[in-house]
């Protein structure tokens, strides 16, 4: 059994060194989108905010546990006495591991919308490790308890332990130091690598439902679907972001990933985002788009139909204009106008930015937000 344990925990650091790769050496686009990329796309999981603890990347510490978990097995393996204690310890240290792992699935699936194939072979792995280790817990109690006992007894009175305390200390000090200067580092890299060629020059992106002084210097024009996750994040970060600086402008413009009213999509994604779009707009009409914007990403998870016509009467729109603006041929063909128009800047992906014209895909975050936005503004200020 603990041969199979080794041969599981061999393949985990593998795995593991395999997504830190792709982390570090991944070009940047962005966090995940919703759209109509494939559904299975470990770059882009690596890029979110997830993907990261105090500045280094969760695969480095996945890697750092499947080591030590390889040389506890294979100081076990040496001596017989040993290997049972160690594959319970095993069993239950993957356990733990699994714990996080599930709720990584829960990240992806129900945030990112998007599946990192190698996370998932490692949470197989850790389920592996659970059941090879889990096979000496029944030949006798209390396996574990007894060698933690003797190595608390060492911890507490040997001066080798405190040297070796102190030593762990500093190590993890130097860790989180150099992973947050790492961090910044990555902060600085992503957002200059956003200035490549020349910026899309469309000045209709910018005639739009808009936040923030007319004459920013920095206009974020945002492409989005109301139902969709990153959407949603990246809403909350820029609204974050107007409020730190006036200096910045928001105008957000639609793109449903709806075929009933988007003919660049094969298939819909999203139900509804059509209608959620034509809602905000008629809010609009009435003075209340921002707030009917802010609902509408605020109550995604949940939002049905009967939900949006709830939204109307809680916002105290008035039910026949807005019933009205709804069925107007001339509003939805102003949908369609803005969907095709946006089809030709080659968006398939929500939420699309374009910070004074040059373009990301997905949420960056609100540290690279920031990044960019300053390095946006110099390039604007040279300009002039």
């Amino acid at each position: 059994m603990i041969h199979l344990a080794i041969a599981h925990g061999l393949t985990a650091l593998f795995v593991s060194v395999s997504l830190l790769r792709i982390h570090v050496f991944s070009e940047y686009a962005g966090a995940p989108a919703c759209g109509l990329g494939p559904a299975t796309d470990c770059y882009r999981v690596a890029r979110t905010e997830y993907a990261e603890l105090l500045g280094w990347p969760v695969a480095a510490y996945a890697g750092l546990f499947f080591l030590a978990i390889l040389v506890l097995l294979l100081v076990a393996r040496r001596r017989v006495r040993l290997q049972a204690p160690a594959l319970a310890l095993v069993a239950l240290l993957a356990g733990l591991g699994l714990l996080e792992g599930l709720y990584l699935i829960g990240i992806q699936a129900l945030v990112i919308e998007t599946w990192c194939l190698l996370c998932l072979a490692l949470d197989v792995l850790l389920l592996g490790l659970v059941i090879a280790g889990a096979a000496a817990w029944p030949r006798r109690a209390g396996l574990i308890a007894p060698h933690a006992g003797r190595w608390a007894r060492w911890a507490l009175r040997s001066n080798r332990s405190r040297l070796a305390t102190a030593a762990l200390g500093l190590a993890l000090v130097a860790f989180v130091a150099s992973g947050l200067a790492l961090r910044q580092e990555r902060v600085r890299r992503d957002a200059e690598r956003v200035f490549v060629g020349r910026p899309v020059e469309a000045t209709w992106m910018i005639n739009g439902p808009s936040r923030g002084a007319d004459d920013a210097s920095v206009t974020i024009v945002m492409f989005s679907d109301y139902f969709c996750p990153s959407c949603g994040r990246a809403a909350e970060v820029i609204d974050e972001l107007l409020a730190e600086d006036s200096d910045v402008r928001l105008v957000h413009q639609d793109f449903p990933l709806d075929a009933l009213c988007n003919p660049l999509m094969s298939q819909t994604v999203h139900p509804l985002a059509c209608w959620a779009s034509l809602f905000a707009q008629c809010a609009g009409a009435q003075g209340r788009y921002w707030e009917f914007h802010d609902q509408l990403f605020a109550r995604q998870a949940s939002l049905t139909d009967s939900g949006l016509k709830e939204l109307v009467l809680e916002l105290n729109l008035n039910p026949q204009r807005f019933e009205s603006c709804i069925n107007d041929q001339a509003v939805q063909a102003g949908l369609s106008q803005r969907i095709a128009r946006a089809g030709q800047l080659q968006i398939q992906r929500t939420p699309t930015l374009f910070i004074n014209g040059y373009r990301i895909e997905g949420n960056p975050g609100l540290e690279v937000l920031r990044r960019i936005v300053e390095l946006a503004r110099a390039a604007r200020l040279a300009q002039r």
